[in-house]
């Protein structure tokens, strides 16, 4: 016999849309009743290039400018934050550069200076993840005798850099899934849309640590390491078993002396690594990356027999994902339905029935099919499906 159907549902009203004529640039007659979905496509933007010029001085007490010769020069460009203002990007950092120096016939030393900087570079983007990047174009080093002294010295570390980067940012856009004509038979054409979104990004520090044999410096009695400048080789950079998995050689480039100033040279070596860095999370689908690695705040000891090294391998990683949906592009009306009076069908929902799929199977809206059989249409969020509530049996008005 007749049963009275009593099931509840949620509509989603920013889903279940009649258009008036377009929707995200696609034109639609009139009433046609559509599907919507939100995604959030990671997008692109590169921060405005920027030439750095830098100059600044260390004092040598004791020693005039004609007396020092300089060996050899090298720097580092150091980013140590980076943060939106109003209508730009900041980036902080440091340039650290040091000489090696002669002093007379056979007295070495070192000397550094860091020199911090600021530099806001113009963006189209005002929110999101900024990866800056530098790199020095030109270190010169001169020394200068102090005014009026002769005896006091200057070491002026002059440097031309430049910075730039790359803000990746995600921003919110609205699509259309799929639609249809209530009282129609409608032919839809879709389209695959492919993204990136973002799974997250982090920065990973790894302490490293490893030793070589004094011998392989020569076979003179070096006593002070006077500078270590690392290059990092990267061999194998792979995911396994929730880990990231690198891979490389670190390399050094030695400058040694000893004892007065004899054996004075510059020296190479190389050690081999493998680090595990667990990772934040599992990421599902397609994964991408977007890594980069540095080594830095590199220390250098040593004893009578060992020289012990120890460094951080900095690796910043963006996580990516592969998305693909599809959207529609066009709802095609081939023909009216025959329109001789109301017809009643009785359904019996399967188990992935929706609100939104019984009604298009039907050509019915869904606000009507919700009203005919007593479905609450709570509001609910983009994007969800909707179920009937656990109602066994619908009935269907057919015009």
């Amino acid at each position: 016999g007749p049963r009275k159907l009593s099931a509840k549902a949620t509509i989603i009203s920013d889903v279940l849309v009649k258009t008036e004529h377009s929707a995200d640039g696609v034109s639609f007659t009139p009433g046609t009743v559509l599907k919507k979905a939100r995604i959030t496509p990671m997008l692109f933007e590169n921060l405005e290039s920027k030439e750095l010029e830098l100059a600044e001085g260390v004092k040598l007490e004791g020693v005039g400018a004609e007396e020092v010769e300089v060996i050899s020069s090298s720097g580092e460009l150091l980013i140590e934050d980076s943060f939106f203002t109003a209508d730009a990007a900041t980036v902080k950092g440091n340039v650290n550069a040091y000489a090696i120096l002669r002093l007379g016939e056979n007295t070495y030393t070192r000397v550094e200076k860091s020199i911090p900087f600021e530099v806001d570079a113009s963006c189209a983007a005002t929110t999101g993840k900024i990866f800056p990047r530098g790199y020095i174009t030109s270190l010169t080093v001169n020394v200068n005798n102090d005014e009026g002294d002769e005896v006091c010295s200057t070491v002026v570390f002059s440097v031309i850099a430049e910075l730039g980067g790359t803000v990746m940012y995600s921003e919110e856009q609205q699509i259309v899934e799929d639609g249809f004509i209530p009282g129609s038979s409608c032919e839809n054409v879709y389209g695959e849309i492919s993204y990136l979104e973002s799974v997250w990004c982090e920065v990973v520090n790894t302490p490293l640590s490893f030793e070589f044999d004094k011998k392989e410096l020569g076979e003179g009695n070096i006593i002070e390491i006077l500078a270590a400048e690392p290059t990092l080789k990267i061999d194998c950079d792979t995911v396994s078993e929730g880990k990231f998995v690198t891979e490389g050689e670190v390399n050094l480039t030695v400058i040694a002396v000893g004892e007065e100033g004899s054996e004075f040279g510059c020296y190479r070596l190389a050690h081999k690594f493998e680090v595990k860095e667990k990772m934040y999370k599992e990421p599902c689908g397609e994964l991408k990356r977007i890594t980069r690695r540095r080594v830095n705040s590199v220390k250098v000891t040593l004893d009578s027999g060992k020289i012990y090294v120890k460094c951080n391998l900095v690796s910043e990683y963006q996580m990516l994902c592969n998305r693909e949906t599809r959207h529609l592009e066009e709802l095609r009306n081939r023909r009216e339905k025959d329109s001789d009076g109301t017809k009643i069908r009785v359904y019996y929902p399967e188990m992935a029935d929706t609100l939104w799929s019984v009604a298009k199977k039907y050509g019915v809206s869904p606000e009507k099919l919700s009203s005919d059989n007593g479905i609450d249409t709570a509001v609910g969020a983009i994007g969800e499906e909707w179920g009937l509530g656990g109602a066994e049996m619908l009935v269907i008005a057919e015009d």
